[in-house]
């Protein structure tokens, strides 16, 4: 079993030109950077109604189901405010953005729900600005058209990834080698048709099934030891003995990243 590694679809070249098109500029950044103090305080707050909104809907609910894996992209959401603030908007930058958003591919997250979420975070912030700067006219208006460009620059950078994924997904499905994806749990979240060929189950029983039932008892172990180094390290490999549908034994090595 294989793993099919892909780049992001936005190249840093392309990234510098993109901030070009958004017209953000270096006084663009000075202005997200000047006000950072102000809103800092208040990101908490739009963080837990962030996701308070984001679990009151059924779609986005099935997908984080783990209170922990929750309290990791709230984390992840306070660390991504400062940043858009603070900057700075450079190679780093951009290599950053291009594992969030591919990050959100790889999770399932429907790109409708991202586009969404990023409104609803504008709004918020936006409101933030009103708020403080109400009083300072000019300043309101030069941070809300820093943050709408910067905000209008992670678009493009997500959406990449998603552009991406396609690509990768019609790789994986035609690759030689079979490939799947699995949650923490184990069940399996995708398959590509190499594996179903082999195995002999459709996709639809994949998708009722755990990776250790593929396996012969005496190597179920092994998967969740494999698995939870996966999750603790984010890579590992091991041997084990599968078991088709037809009950043919298979000596394979999985690598997974």
């Amino acid at each position: 079993m294989g793993v099919v590694h892909w780049r992001h679809a936005v190249s840093p070249a392309l990234f510098e030109e993109l901030k070009r098109y958004v017209g953000f500029t270096p006084a663009d950044a000075e202005v997200l950077h000047a006000i950072h103090p102000h809103v800092h305080p208040r990101f908490r707050a739009i963080v837990e109604d962030f996701y308070r909104h984001v679990l009151d809907h059924e779609g986005t609910r099935r997908i984080l189901q783990d209170p922990a894996q929750v309290d990791r992209l709230k984390k992840i959401l306070l660390t991504w405010l400062d940043e858009v603030f603070l900057g700075p908007q450079d190679a780093a930058y951009y290599e950053k953005r291009a594992r969030i958003g591919l990050t959100h591919v790889r999770i399932g997250l429907p790109q409708a729900y991202v586009f969404a979420a990023m409104a609803q975070i504008h709004c918020n912030l936006g409101e933030t600005l009103q708020d403080l700067f109400q009083h300072d006219p000019a300043r309101l208006r030069q941070g809300n058209a820093a943050l709408t460009k910067i905000l209008n620059l992670e678009l493009a950078l997500i959406a990449g990834s998603y552009h991406e994924a396609e690509k990768y997904r019609d790789l994986v499905e035609s690759a030689p080698e079979m490939i799947h994806s699995v949650n923490r749990e184990g069940l399996f979240v995708s398959v590509n048709r190499t594996e179903e060929k082999h195995l002999g189950f459709s996709h639809e029983e994949f998708l009722r099934m755990k990776l250790e039932d593929l396996v012969l008892p005496e190597d179920r172990q092994t998967i969740r030891d494999h698995l939870a180094r996966v999750f603790l390290h984010g890579e590992s490999r091991c041997e084990v003995r599968l078991v088709t549908a037809a009950g043919k034994h298979l000596e394979v090595e999985i690598l997974t990243t």
